[in-house]
């Protein structure tokens, strides 16, 4: 009995792996690359502010892995004052109405993680970072798109 239980076990292991390799491999057909947008130049006035957000949203990172509310509050209000601040330079985007959704939805998470670091809310920092970030993404999607039309 005890040995009939192994050799099925060993048998079911194996049929797994197999058919877990398989579906890898069709998952792995509608992967593309990731383009190498770090070559890529970035107009001048936009990258400084650009490497600001990311060194704030490192930070917060870092606050949140630290338990350090103190950097997450810090960090989120320098990411909330950084796109005030970035809007009135940027005059192509005023009146692109997905990037002025996108630039308000950046300040309305940046206050609500500052205000989650203030009530000391780990997980909710957490969550709002997470949103803040694909925020972010969906953003840069947005700009490329539009700047490659």
């Amino acid at each position: 009995m005890n040995r009939r239980l192994w050799i099925s076990g060993g048998l079911f292991m194996v049929l797994g792996t197999f058919a877990g390799l398989r579906f890898n491999t069709l998952a792995d057909e509608g992967v593309r690359p990731i383009p190498n947008t770090l070559g890529r130049s970035v107009d001048d006035e936009s990258a400084p502010v650009m490497h600001a957000k990311l060194t704030a949203s490192q930070r917060v990172l870092e606050g949140l892995l630290n338990r350090d509310f103190k950097t997450i509050s810090t960090a989120a209000e320098i990411l909330s004052q950084l796109a005030v601040a970035a809007h009135q330079h940027q005059e192509q985007d005023r009146d692109d109405l997905i990037y002025e959704h996108f630039r308000t939805e950046f300040i309305r998470l940046s206050e609500q993680l500052e205000t989650m670091a203030e009530d000391e809310n780990l997980e909710g920092a957490a969550y709002v970072h997470q949103s803040l970030t694909a925020t972010c993404i969906a953003c840069h999607r947005h700009l490329r798109d539009r700047d490659a039309e």
